[in-house]
């Protein structure tokens, strides 16, 4: 439970694990969800053109990338490490384990709802569709 707890804490402070796990999340072959319809929010949306600079407080507590990367890309300790990171990235065993959406991927999503309760304080208020790839991770549950 470890190693899901650590991801559901990257999700949010390493863009880069958080694109690459909605990438292999998302797949073209899933079922459209009728029952979607006629919601606030589609779960349709390409997590490429969802605008993460809006104006939703979440934007604050979770934009790592302005915040703290963007300060560090001068480093050349950072660079190396982010070629690292995309290394590690580009392994199957990981994308394997989360994409069958068995146990790690649940347990995932378990660490990752906790982590959000513990940050937003009213956490009963929360718009789930305002964090980041929630309608994604919402999508992969249901199909």
């Amino acid at each position: 439970m470890f190693v899901e707890l650590f991801c559901a804490y990257s999700y949010f402070r390493v863009p880069e694990f958080r694109e690459r796990l909605l990438s292999i999340l998302v797949k073209a072959d899933d079922p459209d969800i009728t029952e979607w319809r006629g919601t606030e929010f589609s779960l349709n949306d390409d997590p490429s053109k969802i605008d993460r600079k809006g104006s939703n407080t979440f934007n604050l507590l979770f934009d790592w990338q302005s915040n703290f990367y963007d300060v560090l890309d001068s480093d050349e300790r950072c660079r190396q490490n982010l070629s690292e990171l995309s290394e590690i990235l580009d392994k199957q065993e990981w994308r394997h384990r989360m994409q069958k959406r068995g146990i790690g991927f649940f347990f995932f999503i378990t660490y990752w709802i906790k982590y959000v309760e513990k940050i937003a304080i009213l956490s009963d208020n929360v718009k789930w569709q305002d964090l980041p790839g929630y309608p994604q991770l919402l999508r992969a549950i249901l199909c």
